[in-house]
């Protein structure tokens, strides 16, 4: 009969008492010939030397990692087996020997002339009489190939750091590029935006229906190529890691009322219905308003893009009372368009979605955007899709849940000049651009102000002394002395310092708005400015408000 499986076919002896182990006769092989036969059978060389280094004895394992036998060993200097720029710290171990000795990793020479990496682990051995050291114990194992894959890590290592150099230093240069290409750019953008809404208004003198069809689409189109530049730096600064937020509350239906009025005009040129949704209980959420607001605009355009002409789309925003949280949808109802690979569809510059009849939609940037600004927040946007019935984006946020309803925002009120028999307030201008100088002074001097002007930081400091302006228009990219350092030096002089500064800049970069701020100035506003909402901004600053009294 056969043993079952997994059972030992011999008993196993229980573990004797120590009198009947005694009482075994001894094995039939002595110590020295156990000793032999693990010399001879040891994959790592044992090595006994002198406390001089000079070897007594080497196992036969030396001819399989050395090439040499142990009898060619002994008749040899060991110290000679080693590459040169290792013997001295190898000669140093034993003279004297300071315990305990460290293992060693150093380079020999084998028989046949190749190098190779061993490891020593040294131990003393004492004499019984006087405790002092008699000979050494060394265990040598072959560590080459350890050492080469130690090595190939290493060299990958270093060749990523020096890849993640020249990255950084391309996506620097990458960076310097756009700004300075997007200031080249964005310029002259805002100088033909300027003279444009200038014309339009009428300023130097009256237009026709068809002039002013003309201008609008002037503006219409400069204002969607500036919209492009500024995503692709708002893009390149996502990539770099340089934008941050700026949480605070805020409502949430001025988010989404701003929102629509940004894509109101697309809307009304697509003839799609806007149409907004809110649970009235929504009161407040924590976030930075402006790159939500961004992130909502994008999934908005993108969403108004999709949309056939004569359909809607929605805005909703809806209370989740179990996450706490206030979901923000984006739907889109018209079933006239595909999207090829929805995996795709947050990637920047790669359009996805077209109309049936193959019309591309947006600029590949928005659905990108969106989807970076709404992570910086710790959250995702969800993509419901279906051919037949249009697309949804979705995400949640953190809410207050409000005591009472919210307030509807204000109209902005319409502009219009000053009393003619009220003094003109002066406005000292610092800007170096000649189109945008000419552009705002005539605006702003046919709107009830009179403008001085400084075509640098330190002209624009040296005025605001010597004028006295009742308000400070200051561009930050200025020559001799940027913006930046005039606003502070006004703001430090005890005659300037309550002069309000709206700061200006054709190119918005991470961190601007708050150290212009933080130098002192009262606003800032990135170009282009609606010019007729500077113009309010000036009025709200330099104004008395209507019930205060009078000086």
């Amino acid at each position: 009969m056969n043993p079952p499986p997994n059972k030992p076919t011999h008993p196993i002896p229980p573990t004797l008492p120590k009198s009947e182990r005694d009482a075994i006769p001894s094995p039939r092989h002595s110590h020295e010939q156990l000793h032999q036969i693990l010399m001879e059978n040891a994959f790592d060389i044992i090595c006994c030397h002198r406390v001089d280094g000079v070897p007594l004895f080497f196992s036969p394992s030396s001819t399989r990692i050395l090439g040499y036998t142990p009898e060619e060993l002994l008749e040899i200097d060991a110290l000679e087996l080693f590459h040169k720029e290792d013997r001295e710290d190898i000669a140093a171990l034993f003279m004297p020997a300071k315990l305990p000795l460290p293992a060693i990793q150093a380079r020999v020479r084998r028989k046949d002339g190749s190098i190779i990496w061993i490891e020593a682990h040294i131990k003393p051995v004492f004499s019984p009489e006087d405790e002092q050291i008699v000979e050494y114990v060394s265990v040598i194992r072959d560590i080459t190939e350890r050492k080469n894959i130690e090595m190939h890590l290493r060299q990958r290592e270093e060749a990523l750091l020096v890849f993640n150099e020249e990255l950084l230093r391309a996506t620097q240069n990458k960076e310097r590029f756009l700004t300075h290409m997007s200031q080249a750019l964005t310029a002259p953008l805002d100088a033909v935006l300027s003279v444009t809404e200038t014309l339009l208004e009428g300023i130097y003198g009256p237009i026709n229906e068809q002039q002013e069809r003309c201008l609008a689409t002037v503006i219409h189109s400069v204002g969607h190529q500036r919209s492009i530049l500024n995503d692709i730096l708002e893009l390149s600064g996502l990539e770099s890691g340089r934008v941050t937020l700026h949480q605070q509350k805020f409502p949430i239906i001025r988010l989404c009322q701003d929102s629509i009025q940004q894509t109101r005009e697309l809307a009304v040129q697509r003839r799609i219905r806007l149409r907004f949704f809110m649970d009235a209980e929504l009161d407040e959420i924590e976030a930075d308003e402006k790159r939500l607001r961004q992130a909502l605009i994008g999934l908005l355009r993108y969403a108004l893009y999709l949309a056939e002409p004569g359909s809607e789309v929605h805005l909703e925003a809806e209370l989740d009372l179990e996450r706490q949280a206030v979901l923000l949808r984006v739907r889109e109802t018209s079933p006239s368009f595909y999207i090829e690979d929805i995996s795709r569809l947050f990637e920047p510059f790669v359009i996805q979605g077209q109309t049936r009849q193959r019309q591309p939609l947006g600029t590949g940037l928005e659905l990108s955007l969106a989807k970076r600004l709404i992570a910086l927040h710790q959250g995702s946007i969800v993509v419901d899709y279906d051919d037949s019935q249009g697309v949804t984006f979705s995400f949640g946020l953190p809410l207050q849940i409000a005591s009472q309803s919210s307030p509807n925002l204000p109209i902005p009120e319409e502009v219009t000049p000053l009393p003619a028999q009220q003094e003109a307030p002066l406005i000292l201008l610092a800007e170096d651009v000649e189109t945008n100088i000419i552009t705002l002074v005539d605006y702003l001097g046919a709107a009830g102000f009179h403008v001085e002007v400084a075509r640098n930081g330190q002209e624009a400091v040296d005025g605001a002394r010597y004028f006295m302006p009742a308000l400070i228009l200051m561009d930050i990219q200025m020559p001799v002395m940027d913006g930046l350092e005039a606003i502070k030096r006004i703001k430090s002089q005890s005659e300037t310092v309550d002069i309000p500064i709206i700061a200006l800049t054709a190119l918005a970069m991470p961190g601007d708005r708050e150290r212009c701020l933080q130098a002192g100035a009262v606003a800032y506003l990135s170009k282009p400015v609606s010019l007729s909402d500077l113009v309010l901004r000036i009025r709200r600053l330099i104004e008395p408000p209507p019930d205060a009294p009078s000086a």
